[in-house]
């Protein structure tokens, strides 16, 4: 008895010291607040203020109406000229062939960085996870307006000209090793030395939503500053019989009336999509999701500004300096880009005129899968396909 009674304490003890056992961890991360300055040309629009929700119902009528006003709105530009606080995070892998190959991923309106790395079911759904396991590095940011970045003018600062300088501001420091020795490190007194000197040897853009537009923007204007992109979320439907989006259908609210325990410093002009179900039907509809993450992306949902959304359509798509591959990536139920079917909605050989230099323009269509690919019940399939995709094109 006394031999299975020592027997069964050294059990005992290697079970307590493996559980208590550190596992190696699979990437060296830092947070950062990055001053970035920027130039750019916005334009001063003649709209209506939306202070309170139910100024909303008003501007959605007299924005949507425009075309039938015969007038321009169009006031002439402002020149911006000023630094703003990005809020990112950089991940380099402890081992991984591609870490010297950086995605620097935009997230859409209504998420913030995290809609990279989400936390359900112990990082299952983390795009940043799933990279890093494939060796790459990754930049994630708050895009300006959004999350722990810089909140200003909603109407005249927070339009698409600007986003595209951050995205370009971010890009060139990454690429230059100064990303680091720029910015402000806000969750480690000592940086690892993987990261402090890290310069990636090139650069591949992956956007969804707005983030692809605004990625798609940056190809457009500085096509040289990228190797490769993947644009979720994200493709110019073709086909006549895909009707327009509206933009009463996706329920606005005012941000700081909507949630003022989160929210309720932003200033006028910054919106969320206002309840559950508008939130559903625009990330989530038709596609096979847990529960957990339409709760949440209601939880942390986040702000889009009225400069934003009345820049979306100016956006520049013909990128003839761009030489790297760029792949659309595309949910097979996209509500906001192919009111829910985009079977048939779109054509390569109009996506390919806008990359006259590209190394190669493709498409793909992830099956039961809605607006949000990182919230789709088979996101993974999603990852390695984009993974699969980068790797035949040598990135």
């Amino acid at each position: 008895m006394e031999a299975i009674s020592r027997y069964m304490s050294l059990v005992l003890l290697f079970l307590l010291s493996t559980q208590a056992a550190p596992t190696a961890a699979n990437k060296e991360c830092v947070q950062l607040n990055v001053p970035v300055q920027i130039s750019a040309n916005n334009t001063h629009f003649d709209t209506l203020s939306v202070n309170k929700t139910s100024d909303v119902a008003n501007w959605v009528w007299d924005t949507w109406t425009w075309s039938h006003q015969n007038k321009s709105r169009d006031l002439g530009v402002i020149p911006v000229h000023d630094t703003f606080n990005i809020n990112a995070k950089l991940c380099t892998p402890t081992q991984g062939a591609k870490s010297h190959i950086l995605q620097v991923a935009s997230h859409g309106s209504g998420y913030d960085k995290g809609y990279w790395d989400i936390p359900v079911s112990t990082g299952k759904y983390s795009y940043l996870e799933a990279a890093i396991n494939q060796g790459y590095s990754v930049l994630i940011y708050d895009r300006l307006g959004v999350g722990a970045s810089s909140k200003p003018d909603a109407y005249d600062i927070v339009q698409l000209p600007v986003e595209v300088e951050v995205l370009k501001k971010l890009t060139t420091l990454a690429r230059n090793g100064d990303l680091i020795k720029s910015s402000q490190v806000i969750n480690n007194t000592h940086v690892p030395s993987s990261l402090a000197i890290y310069k990636p040897e090139r650069v591949v853009h992956v956007g969804h939503s707005y983030g692809s537009v605004t990625t798609a923007s940056l190809l457009s204007k500085y096509g040289e500053v990228s190797d490769g992109a993947i644009l979720t979320g994200f493709v110019v439907a073709t086909n006549k019989d895909v009707p327009s989006i509206q933009g009463s259908s996706f329920g606005y609210e005012v941000a700081r009336e909507n949630d003022p325990m989160r929210l309720g410093h932003t200033p006028s002009g910054y919106l969320v999509q206002g309840t559950t179900a508008s939130i559903h039907q625009f990330f989530l509809g038709g596609a096979a999701f847990e529960p957990e993450l339409l709760q949440w992306s209601v939880k942390n949902k986040q702000t889009f500004t009225v400069g934003e959304l009345l820049t979306l359509s100016s956006s520049n798509l013909l990128a003839t300096e761009f030489k790297g591959p760029v792949q659309f990536f595309i949910g097979e139920y996209d509500f906001p880009f192919c009111n829910g079917d985009c079977r048939n909605a779109y054509h390569l050989s109009v996506l390919e005129s806008f990359y006259p230099a590209a190394s190669d323009v493709s498409t793909y269509m992830q099956p039961a899968t809605g607006h949000g690919l990182t919230v789709a019940k088979n996101a993974t399939a999603g990852y390695q396909a984009i993974f699969s995709y980068l790797g035949a094109q040598g990135l």
